[in-house]
Protein backbone atom coordinates (compact mmCIF):
# COMPACT_ATOMS: atom_id res chain seq x y z
CA UNK A 1 0.00 0.00 0.00
CA UNK A 2 1.07 3.55 -0.59
CA UNK A 3 1.69 5.17 2.78
CA UNK A 4 3.66 8.11 1.54
CA UNK A 5 4.00 10.79 4.21
CA UNK A 6 1.74 8.85 6.59
CA UNK A 7 2.88 7.23 9.83
CA UNK A 8 2.11 3.53 10.19
CA UNK A 9 2.74 0.65 12.55
CA UNK A 10 5.42 -1.58 10.97
CA UNK A 11 4.62 -4.59 13.19
CA UNK A 12 1.95 -6.03 10.90
CA UNK A 13 3.90 -5.93 7.61
CA UNK A 14 7.08 -7.09 9.36
CA UNK A 15 5.40 -10.02 11.10
CA UNK A 16 3.72 -11.03 7.83
CA UNK A 17 7.06 -10.86 6.00
CA UNK A 18 8.85 -12.95 8.65
CA UNK A 19 5.98 -15.45 8.73
CA UNK A 20 6.12 -15.73 4.97
CA UNK A 21 9.85 -16.54 5.07
CA UNK A 22 9.17 -19.25 7.66
CA UNK A 23 6.30 -20.59 5.55
CA UNK A 24 8.57 -20.77 2.51
CA UNK A 25 11.05 -22.89 4.49
CA UNK A 26 8.48 -25.15 6.09
CA UNK A 27 5.73 -25.33 3.46
CA UNK A 28 7.84 -24.83 0.34
CA UNK A 29 6.12 -21.74 -0.98
CA UNK A 30 5.45 -18.22 0.08
CA UNK A 31 1.94 -16.89 0.27
CA UNK A 32 0.69 -13.83 -1.53
CA UNK A 33 -0.04 -11.15 1.06
CA UNK A 34 -3.67 -11.13 -0.08
CA UNK A 35 -4.05 -14.93 0.20
CA UNK A 36 -7.09 -15.77 2.36
CA UNK A 37 -5.40 -18.88 3.84
CA UNK A 38 -2.35 -16.83 4.83
CA UNK A 39 -4.59 -14.14 6.34
CA UNK A 40 -6.40 -16.79 8.39
CA UNK A 41 -3.12 -18.38 9.50
CA UNK A 42 -1.84 -14.97 10.62
CA UNK A 43 -5.07 -14.30 12.52
CA UNK A 44 -4.80 -17.66 14.27
CA UNK A 45 -1.15 -17.15 15.18
CA UNK A 46 -1.87 -13.67 16.55
CA UNK A 47 -4.87 -14.91 18.53
CA UNK A 48 -2.86 -17.85 19.86
CA UNK A 49 -0.05 -15.54 20.97
CA UNK A 50 -2.48 -13.18 22.72
CA UNK A 51 -4.48 -15.86 24.51
CA UNK A 52 -1.81 -18.42 25.35
CA UNK A 53 0.11 -16.01 27.57
CA UNK A 54 -2.92 -15.65 29.82
CA UNK A 55 -3.52 -19.39 29.84
CA UNK A 56 -0.01 -20.24 31.06
CA UNK A 57 -1.16 -20.12 34.68
CA UNK A 58 -3.14 -23.29 33.94
CA UNK A 59 0.13 -25.20 33.63
CA UNK A 60 0.90 -24.46 37.26
CA UNK A 61 -2.61 -24.31 38.70
CA UNK A 62 -4.85 -26.68 36.69
CA UNK A 63 -7.77 -26.01 39.02
CA UNK A 64 -8.01 -22.54 37.41
CA UNK A 65 -9.53 -24.16 34.30
CA UNK A 66 -12.83 -24.05 36.21
CA UNK A 67 -12.61 -20.27 36.68
CA UNK A 68 -14.52 -18.58 33.82
CA UNK A 69 -11.83 -16.18 32.50
CA UNK A 70 -9.22 -18.96 32.43
CA UNK A 71 -11.69 -21.46 30.96
CA UNK A 72 -12.46 -19.02 28.15
CA UNK A 73 -8.76 -18.51 27.40
CA UNK A 74 -8.14 -22.24 27.48
CA UNK A 75 -11.00 -22.77 25.03
CA UNK A 76 -9.58 -20.10 22.70
CA UNK A 77 -6.09 -21.63 22.84
CA UNK A 78 -7.47 -25.10 22.10
CA UNK A 79 -9.58 -23.78 19.22
CA UNK A 80 -6.60 -21.93 17.70
CA UNK A 81 -4.36 -24.95 18.13
CA UNK A 82 -6.87 -27.25 16.45
CA UNK A 83 -7.33 -24.91 13.49
CA UNK A 84 -3.56 -24.43 13.07
CA UNK A 85 -3.14 -28.21 13.27
CA UNK A 86 -5.81 -28.66 10.61
CA UNK A 87 -3.98 -26.20 8.35
CA UNK A 88 -0.67 -28.07 8.80
CA UNK A 89 -2.34 -31.46 8.21
CA UNK A 90 -3.77 -30.19 4.89
CA UNK A 91 -0.34 -28.96 3.81
CA UNK A 92 1.24 -32.31 4.75
CA UNK A 93 -1.45 -34.14 2.75
CA UNK A 94 -0.75 -31.91 -0.25
CA UNK A 95 2.97 -32.70 0.12
CA UNK A 96 2.31 -36.44 0.32
CA UNK A 97 0.40 -36.26 -2.98
CA UNK A 98 3.21 -34.42 -4.78
CA UNK A 99 6.21 -35.93 -2.98
CA UNK A 100 9.27 -36.61 -5.13
CA UNK A 101 12.25 -38.12 -3.27
CA UNK A 102 14.57 -36.53 -5.86
CA UNK A 103 13.23 -33.03 -5.27
CA UNK A 104 13.13 -32.03 -1.59
CA UNK A 105 11.37 -28.68 -1.47
CA UNK A 106 11.14 -27.94 2.25
CA UNK A 107 11.09 -29.24 5.82
CA UNK A 108 7.95 -31.30 5.26
CA UNK A 109 9.55 -33.07 2.29
CA UNK A 110 12.58 -33.74 4.49
CA UNK A 111 10.34 -35.57 6.96
CA UNK A 112 8.60 -37.41 4.13
CA UNK A 113 11.96 -38.45 2.65
CA UNK A 114 13.08 -39.89 5.98
CA UNK A 115 9.75 -41.71 6.23
CA UNK A 116 10.10 -42.93 2.61
CA UNK A 117 13.61 -44.24 3.31
CA UNK A 118 12.33 -46.14 6.33
CA UNK A 119 14.23 -44.14 8.93
CA UNK A 120 13.07 -45.90 12.07
CA UNK A 121 13.58 -42.88 14.29
CA UNK A 122 11.23 -40.65 12.32
CA UNK A 123 8.86 -43.31 11.05
CA UNK A 124 8.37 -44.49 14.64
CA UNK A 125 7.17 -41.01 15.60
CA UNK A 126 3.45 -40.55 15.60
CA UNK A 127 2.33 -38.12 12.93
CA UNK A 128 1.21 -35.76 15.69
CA UNK A 129 4.87 -35.28 16.66
CA UNK A 130 5.75 -34.31 13.10
CA UNK A 131 2.81 -31.91 13.01
CA UNK A 132 3.93 -30.37 16.32
CA UNK A 133 7.44 -29.85 14.98
CA UNK A 134 6.05 -27.99 11.96
CA UNK A 135 3.44 -25.92 13.74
Amino acid sequence: RDRRDQPFDPRVPLSRAVSNVICSLVFGHRFDHKDARFDRLMELLNQYTRTSAGAQALNFYPVLRHVPPFRQRMTEVVTCTEEIRSFVVKVIEEHRETFDPNNIRDVIDGFLLEEHQGNRVLSALPEDNIINVIK
